[in-house]
């Protein structure tokens, strides 16, 4: 049990260290189209924030379950929920890893008279 509660503890600290991998693989594939850092961080904190409350929903109705002590619903704020957050960080930031690469798209920009578009 000792170890889960530390994954637990370890596990948002490296969802966000592979959040800052995966943005990185991001604008890497997709340099001219890629979604803004705050967008991102935004994408991310509500992924984090649904996986920490079914987490918690779904933990605690677990570890509540009949034969079960006072305390049960700490194992849900403590362990499931921290961990169901972290996996739905690195879930959204692989979702968004795994969009199209801007290889092979012919990008548009305005010409200078602002009238029409040039084929770059």
């Amino acid at each position: 049990m000792l170890l889960v509660f530390g994954l637990s503890l370890v596990s948002p600290v490296l969802a966000i260290v592979f959040a800052f991998v995966f943005y990185a693989r991001h604008c890497k594939k997709r340099p001219e189209r890629h979604i803004p850092l705050l967008a991102y961080i935004l994408v991310l904190v509500v992924c984090a924030s649904c996986g920490y409350f079914l987490g918690l929903i779904y933990g605690t109705d677990w570890a509540c379950s009949p034969p079960a002590g006072n305390l049960c619903g700490l194992t849900a704020f403590f362990v499931v929920a921290p961990l169901a957050s972290a996996f739905a960080m690195l879930l959204g930031g692989a979702l968004i890893v795994s969009l199209p690469t801007d290889i092979g798209i012919k990008s548009r920009h305005r010409d200078w008279l602002g009238d029409g578009f040039l084929e770059k």
